[in-house]
């Protein structure tokens, strides 16, 4: 009889715990994803490689007790999805606080990305605190393969290196 009262015990806690992962999904307010570019302050959608951003979203803590949060941000490629950069920040949450948190981002690539953020109570568990966002960002100013006269230049030198070669 003892081991009966004790599974129930167990699955009342299990049925307990999953209840409580669902209905925390909107715990916190999230919003405003956006890039900021350093020099002006201003949010834009279109990003140069090599240059200083900062990547940020504004969120609240409506609730009266603290909260644990781990906030991450992934940009990834919109075309196949790989992953450019990613970062994490983990922290607690004061009853009632306002939270602006940016991360700071240099881009390397060329091309479109997405830059999803989202913002969970710890690592291990992965309970959404709010609903993740995402932008899309457009990442220029890499190299080009050179203009056409470089590209005559280039074939000049190529030429003299071999006849004297």
């Amino acid at each position: 009889m003892m081991k009966r009262i004790m599974l129930s015990l167990i699955f009342s806690s299990m049925l307990l715990a999953t209840t409580s992962a669902v209905a925390e999904t909107n715990v916190l307010s999230f919003t405003n994803p956006s890039v900021i570019e350093i020099a002006s302050g201003n949010a834009v959608g279109t990003v140069t490689v090599g240059e200083q951003y900062q990547i940020k979203s504004d969120f609240t803590n409506p609730q009266t007790t603290e909260q644990d949060f781990v906030y991450i941000v992934d940009i990834t490629n919109a075309v196949d999805n790989t992953e450019l950069s990613n970062a994490l920040l983990e922290g607690v949450f004061a009853p009632g606080e306002e939270f602006s948190p940016s991360l700071a981002w240099e881009p390397t690539d060329c091309g479109d990305f997405i830059a999803t953020f989202a913002v969970y109570d710890n690592l291990q568990d992965k309970n959404q605190l709010a609903e993740s966002l995402s932008i899309p960002i457009t990442i220029e100013g890499c190299p080009t393969e050179g203009s056409s006269f470089d590209k005559f230049f280039s074939s000049i030198q190529n030429f003299f290196t071999n006849l004297f070669a």
